[in-house]
């Protein structure tokens, strides 16, 4: 007799025999686990970027019903296999962030260790539904509060809520920067340290829509910051052969210093045109696809941007711009937005405006009755994003958006006004100022960062007016912040260098950009260099050609450094002066060309009320429209003699206020020359009288009937009949128990107003400030109530 018996226990079969074996036990055999099936299916095997398609496994199975777990990986367009935070769920949502192809791959483990793995393959094509991007700088200065904004421009639906995540993924490793407003489309934060930021945006809307992008952001120590190449994004780009356009540069730098240009062409064939200016005419006589390319130098770093133009016959895309006409953007308000779109065939467009981002439950309406300035008006103070696309019935342009922030009340900005370079355990004063008053704002001074073991301190912290002093030689960023009723909250920095020997100042005479021809002698003088503590200093020179950066001449010692270049070029003068410990630098942009355009020659020179030159001030004409959107000034500084030259292209007669300011700087105010200009181009304005800078020590005087003891307002300068130019100088004086001095300079002679009816010299609202360049003047201000 043979009896079987299956028995299920851990997939354990056992058999039970009577013969077989002459010890007569059980025979145990064990059979092999089963591995699983992987499968999965797909949504869609296409979407777009940023788009959710998801992966379903729970077709998967078993043959023996075990549990499985499930692992999902990504292997992305650039063929490395990335394993998803979220990727053990039967059912998985993925966002591919990149256009390509990529392939899911999926692995199922039973409870025993079996696995299988299958994948599949998913297209992801670039997105003409919507696109998300980051308006951030590329480089900056340490101390700067770096504004983000992300623009989403989609065509999915009106005033959509997206949601916005900024992260600070990197950063250098002595900061402490944090993100402010981390979770709005517009963000910032205060780069405290030199070094790389590296920013991340994510953008959620609904569940079917989630974009990543990234951004770098490199932070200089002030002074060595390289500039910013930008070409005007708003050109066509297309055209036909033979047709002209006027290419603008748009470029920058943080530090203030001349740049050069410098246009390249690739592509094709072009009308050669003058490669070195700020404007290049492009003019393609080739069916092609251009790449032009704009190089811009500060004579330290150098930074490039391109652009490409595609030469065709056929018809070309429309380009939608637009702006507003009002600096006051309020809620309640009508805005109007004012279409600057245009078509290179000069065909009729159609406008299509939408508002594709809005605070949550605004009501926000665009009034199309003018299509090519329509109204916008919002009940909400926020983010807004409007868009605009237009077409010439053949094309779509791409779409235009521009960010709106609305604000209930027209907020005042915040700056601070301080002197840059400070002497190791002296006190220096900082001045925290708002653009319109504020009675009820509070301000709060802080230490972002200072050198390692250093103490800086201030005295009366939380006023506007404040004492700074630093006990380590080194940089020191300082902030201020400012809140109150109705006050949106701010910050402003600014970055102090501290030393108990400060570095000279290196200053050439003349123009900080000039033009002249092709061997013509050049001169340039350092004579008003000078160092703060009257240490002696010496001279060094160097003549570069600028494109190539290679040096062509060079001089030790002596101020004056003459050159007479043979080649039309750009060259780059530079100057170091040395107190014999520090050194500073200074440089010229010198243009040298074959011919030059219709140039506006303006000279003239500057006494005191002494008749004692005035050396080493700046003279700057008013500002000139160069281009639509971009306008610029010329300067140059007085020599020895208190001489000045400026030359320059003549601007049109409906680009600028004909007419000059004569100042150190904005904070010891400025006086200004109106021209009148004839067709001729040479005007000598002859020797003009000035005011000069004075000493001046402040006194509070306190009443006993006054009720406060910090007290804070602003004077306002006068000239007198002494000398020949108005003055356009303010000062804020503040006083409180703590710090009852004030010292400062200021524009003398004049007549200063005292805008405070708390405030009193000699019992009147003014007081007349005299020049006396060898001993302070001491004004005592009387603080009562009136």
């Amino acid at each position: 007799m043979k009896t079987k018996l299956t028995i299920f226990a851990a997939s354990l079969s056992v058999l039970l025999s009577a013969c077989g074996g002459s010890s007569g036990a059980p025979q145990v055999v064990v059979q092999p686990n089963q591995p699983p099936v992987a499968q999965f299916s797909l949504s869609q095997p296409q979407v777009a970027v940023g788009e959710r398609v998801s992966f379903d496994a729970s077709s998967s199975h078993d043959p023996e019903r075990l549990q499985l777990r499930y692992y999902w990986q990504i292997k992305d367009t650039a063929n490395e296999l990335v394993t998803p935070a979220d990727n053990t769920a039967q059912l998985f949502h993925y966002y591919p962030q990149r256009a390509g192809n990529y392939t899911v791959l999926l692995t199922v483990t039973d409870s025993q260790g079996a696995s299988h793995s299958t994948e599949q393959p998913l297209s992801v094509a670039a997105s003409g539904q919507h696109s998300l991007k980051i308006d951030a700088p590329d480089t900056a200065k340490q101390g700067d509060y770096l504004e983000l904004q992300a623009i989403f421009s989609h065509m999915i639906s009106d005033k959509v809520t997206a949601n916005y995540q900024w992260q600070l993924v990197g950063k250098p490793a002595a900061s402490a920067a944090q993100l402010e407003n981390a979770a709005h489309s517009r963000a910032g934060f205060v780069a405290d340290q030199p070094g790389e930021y590296q920013l991340e945006l994510s953008l959620q809307l609904g569940n079917f829509i989630r974009q990543t992008v990234t951004h770098s952001i490199t932070v200089y120590q002030t002074g060595d910051v390289p500039p910013q190449a930008k070409i005007d994004p708003s050109h066509s780009r297309q055209l036909w052969v033979n047709e002209q356009l006027q290419l603008s540069s748009l470029s920058s730098d943080s530090d203030g210093d001349v740049l050069s240009y410098h246009w390249t062409i690739q592509g094709g064939a072009y009308v050669p045109q003058p490669q070195h200016q700020a404007e290049f005419l492009f003019q393609p006589t080739a069916l092609a696809t251009y790449t032009i390319c704009l190089q811009v130098n500060d004579g330290k770093h150098q930074d490039q941007d391109c652009t490409g133009i595609e030469v065709t016959d056929s018809n070309r895309q429309p380009v939608a711009l637009f702006s507003v006409d009002s600096t006051t953007l309020a809620p309640n308000t009508p805005i109007k937005l004012i279409s600057q779109a245009s078509d290179p065939d000069g065909d009729r467009l159609s406008f299509s405006w939408r508002i594709v981002s809005a605070p949550e439950g605004s009501d926000a309406t665009l009034d199309l009755s003018d299509e090519q300035q329509p109204l916008f008006q919002a009940d909400k103070a926020g983010d807004y994003q409007i868009q605009l696309q237009v077409s010439d019935a053949w094309q779509q342009s791409a779409p235009f958006v521009l960010p709106l922030q609305l604000q209930a009340t027209a907020q005042p900005q915040l700056s601070i006004n301080a002197e840059r370079l400070i002497t190791v355990g002296h006190w220096s004063r900082l001045q925290a100022e708002l653009t319109a008053n504020h009675d009820a704002a509070q301000f709060n001074w802080s230490v972002l960062s200072q050198p390692q073991g250093a103490n800086g301190e201030f005295q009366a912290g939380n006023q506007a007016d404040t004492m700074f002093k630093a006990d380590l030689s080194g940089d020191y960023l300082l902030q201020v912040a400012v809140s109150g009723p109705a006050l949106v909250p701010q910050v402003a920095t600014v970055l102090l260098s501290a030393d108990s020997n400060l570095p000279p100042v290196a200053r050439i005479a003349g123009q900080t950009r000039r033009y002249g021809l092709v061997g013509i002698k050049q001169t340039f003088d350092a004579g008003i260099s000078f160092d703060p503590q009257g240490e002696a200093i010496s001279y060094s020179w160097q003549l570069f050609d600028e494109n190539s950066a290679t040096l062509l001449a060079s001089q030790s010692g002596g101020a004056l450094f003459t050159v007479e270049p043979q080649f039309a070029a750009n060259y780059r003068v530079k100057l170091q002066v040395s107190d014999g410990l520090k050194q500073t630098e200074s440089n010229v942009l010198l243009v040298i060309a074959d011919e030059l355009p219709q140039q506006l020659q303006l000279s003239g020179s500057y006494v005191n009320v002494l008749g004692q030159p005035v050396a080493g001030i700046k003279v700057t004409t008013n500002h000139i429209r160069f281009r639509p959107g971009y306008i610029g000034v010329y300067e140059a500084y007085t020599d020895t003699a208190g001489q000045f030259s400026l030359s320059f292209e003549r601007p049109q007669p409906d680009s600028w206020q004909p007419g000059i300011k004569v100042g150190y700087n904005l904070r010891y105010g400025y006086q200004l020359q109106d021209l009148i200009l004839t067709d001729a181009n040479e005007l000598d304005l002859g020797q003009t009288t000035l005011a000069d800078l004075q000493k001046v020590r402040f006194e509070a005087r306190y009443c006993a009937n006054l009720a406060e003891s910090a007290i804070r307002f602003m004077i306002v300068g006068q000239r007198t009949e002494h000398t020949q130019l108005d003055i356009a100088a303010t000062a804020v004086l503040s006083f409180s128990e703590a710090s009852p001095v004030m010292e400062t300079l200021l524009p003398a002679p004049a007549t200063f107003l005292l805008r405070s009816n708390q405030a009193s010299v000699n019992a009147q609202r003014q007081f007349s400030l005299a020049f006396t360049p060898d001993q302070p003047q001491t004004v005592v201000v009387d603080l009562c109530n009136p």
